[in-house]
């Protein structure tokens, strides 16, 4: 309910917003979603247990002026990461993954979705592998500057890709 709250409230010149521990859950994102907050640049979710429902419905929601999104342990997966790959949010510069689930099926689709804006990217402790090391260095992010991939399950082959 808080969520949906602020998400329909007076605040709609907000930019920026960090949520840490605050149960939004995937109701509460997808209210986050399509409310009010079309200003928003920069998003911060950790620790709310928002799930892949949550990520989709960020994805499809209202939020195409995000530049940054940072999502740390939300329970998050490959479909999660999917959606965000091919949604709405094209115009992210921005991107992190902290302690979620997104493994080499979720790096893949970040490397081929959308996102082609991104110049930043983090993937640290998602479970990705060589399979998703190779993805990331031969997919669309051509405009990355900054990658991040700490603990993972990147081997030679994957570091030898990249």
């Amino acid at each position: 309910k808080g969520a949906e709250a602020l998400a329909n409230g007076h605040l709609t010149g907000l930019t920026s917003l960090r949520l840490i521990n605050n149960k939004v859950g995937n109701k509460g994102a997808k209210a986050l979603a399509n409310g009010n907050l079309t200003n928003l640049t920069h998003l911060i979710l950790a620790e709310n247990n928002i799930g892949d429902k949550g990520a989709e419905a960020l994805a499809k929601g209202h939020l195409a002026g995000l530049t940054s999104l940072r999502l740390v342990k939300n329970e998050i997966g490959s479909e999660g990461a999917e959606a965000l790959a091919n949604g709405n949010l094209t115009g992210l510069t921005s991107l992190r993954f902290i302690d979620e689930q997104i493994n080499d099926k979720g790096a893949e689709a970040l490397a081929n979705g959308h996102l082609t804006g991104l110049t930043s990217l983090r993937l640290i402790n998602n479970k990705v592998g060589n399979k998703g090391a190779k993805a990331l260095a031969n997919g669309n992010l051509t405009n990355l500057t900054h990658l991040i991939l700490a603990e993972n399950n990147i081997g030679d082959k994957g570091a030898e890709a990249l």
